[in-house]
């Protein structure tokens, strides 16, 4: 003779937990038990209780994580080229931009590399340890831009306009 499962076993879950499990309602799951696609059994009292590992297999599968640049035809060095190129051709003449010297937009603009490259390479990273490396080094890159910009008198809003506004052609491209 089987034994009789009980509802006190981990495996088994009530209606209110099966319907937070799967984000649907209760007379979903309900319908799914009984065509069969969960296993169910009764309870003494009468109420249902569902097969965890049947509510798990209805999930999607989880992605292991992002494809790496490579994966997608891609290399960090070539994007960083593409971003150089679409940066330079034709980017919108800001007046105040003028005004500076040729070494403080040199400054602005090394700064500005290093953050897009370095997220570039963060969304690249194969390990935590990678990625954050990659992250401190845009956060210390976004640092040295904004003293650049507060020594230079610049605004917040206006250096946050200036860096997109010489990007935004590089963020186009990424776009799948």
């Amino acid at each position: 003779m089987r034994a009789r499962t009980t509802a006190s076993e981990p495996g088994w879950v009530t209606l209110t937990e099966a319907c937070r499990l799967l984000g649907v309602s209760p007379s979903t799951i309900r319908r799914w038990a009984d065509s069969g696609m969960v296993r169910t059994f009764v309870t003494p009292g009468g109420h249902r209780r569902f097969s965890r590992a049947g509510l798990d297999a209805l999930l999607p599968a989880r992605p292991s994580g992002h494809p790496s640049l490579t994966a997608l035809g891609e290399t960090p060095g070539r994007m960083a080229r593409g971003y150089r190129r679409a940066t330079s051709e034709g980017a919108p003449v800001v007046p105040w931009i003028a005004e500076l010297d040729a070494e403080r937009r040199e400054r602005f603009r090394h700064h500005g590399r290093v953050i897009v490259s370095s997220l570039i390479a963060t969304l690249d990273a194969t390990d935590e340890r990678t990625r954050t490396r990659h992250l401190g080094e845009a956060e210390a890159a976004c640092t040295e831009y904004g003293r650049l910009s507060a020594r230079d008198g610049i605004a917040a809003s206006v250096t946050a306009d200036l860096f997109l506004r010489y990007r935004r052609s590089s963020w186009r491209d990424l776009e799948v």
